[in-house]
């Protein structure tokens, strides 16, 4: 927070800060793959998949997620989410693109976080449809989080001054 409110550089922290911001990028990337095994292991990668996941699909003997479950799940991630971007974007922030490549950026990842934890509402109360949803959020939710990451990795560690 100090380097980002005194208008530093990720180039020019000092090698302490770089480190441990390293150390959390890789930690966070770590996590993400986790993450989309797990996500590919739980609901699959199909909308068919997808919506049999959160909707259920009584053929197949699959329940669909109930409120309580899907309340939890939303209360966790209200918590995690927000912080993670949070702490995510500040370092983004540091990085040398233009004030509007890093707004479109993070207003990406946090409109894919908000469709994340809508979707299993809308796929469970609403209609399997709203399966496409998920693939909205993985996209802008993603995406943005790997430039997140490997953005300040690269100016970090490349040497390369950048100007706004």
């Amino acid at each position: 927070m100090k380097a980002w409110a005194q208008g530093q550089t990720l180039p020019t922290l000092k090698w302490e800060t770089k480190l441990i911001y390293t150390l959390f990028l890789v930690f966070t990337l770590l996590g993400m793959g986790a993450m989309g095994v797990m996500a590919a292991t739980r609901s699959g990668g199909s909308l068919t998949a997808i919506a049999t996941y959160y909707a259920g699909d009584e053929a197949q003997g699959i329940y669909p997620k109930t409120a309580g479950e899907l309340l939890e799940t939303t209360h966790f991630h209200l918590f995690a989410v927000p912080l993670l971007l949070f702490i995510l974007g500040h370092v983004f922030l540091l990085c040398g693109w233009s004030r509007p490549w890093k707004t479109a950026v993070v207003l990406a990842a946090v409109l894919g976080a908000m469709l994340q934890m809508a979707a299993p509402w809308l796929i469970t109360y609403g209609a399997r449809e709203w399966a496409v949803l998920v693939w909205a959020a993985r996209v802008l939710l993603g995406v943005p989080m790997l430039l997140f990451i490997a953005v300040p990795l690269w100016e970090m560690w490349s040497n390369r001054e950048h100007t706004e």
